[in-house]
């Protein structure tokens, strides 16, 4: 009841903005500020002496229970806290819907050229676990046994989009 006595949240807009005036914060003030971590740009907000990512607040002002594991922002858009964008997944499955490293040179995920001979390389990382896919002669055919494996190892079909840090 204490988050819903200080914020309202619209679930469909994803924002959570404050109930009432406190000090330099007015009442219709969105809650809390950005701030970047782990290379993704979050909101957070304090609640008395404790400060609480906004996605934690709004999941449990929307369903009444804290979240039994790590809420990932399914379009990868950490500020965007629509509840249709939340879910609640384990690190497994969280870390499988990572966008894709600014460090990638071949704008494939999982994908890298050999220099020494030219080809192209696939591989994926399934818990801890590196598995070479191939090595090919062009790199439409590594994209494509990457992405097969994506499918058969359940990744998000988000994963390693190009996407914005927010």
């Amino acid at each position: 009841e204490t988050l819903h006595d200080l914020f309202i949240y619209d679930g469909l807009l994803g924002l959570l903005t404050r109930r009432r005036t406190s000090g330099p914060k007015k009442a219709g003030d969105i809650a809390g500020h950005a701030f970047t971590a782990s290379c993704k740009t979050y909101r957070a907000v304090r609640v008395g002496n404790a400060t609480f990512y906004v996605h934690r607040i709004v999941w449990k002002m929307h369903y009444g229970v804290d979240a039994d594991g790590q809420i990932d922002h399914i379009d990868g858009d950490g500020t965007n806290n629509a509840i249709t964008n939340l879910r609640v997944v384990d690190a497994v499955e969280n870390h499988r819907n990572q966008r894709l490293r600014s460090s990638n040179s071949s704008g494939i995920l999982g994908v890298s050229k050999i220099k020494r001979t030219g080809r192209w390389r696939s591989s994926i990382t399934i818990r801890g676990h590196h598995v070479h896919l191939g090595v090919f002669d062009s790199v439409e055919e590594a994209a494509a046994a990457r992405e097969s494996a994506n499918r058969e190892y359940g990744f998000h079909a988000n994963h390693g989009a190009s996407r914005p840090l927010n």
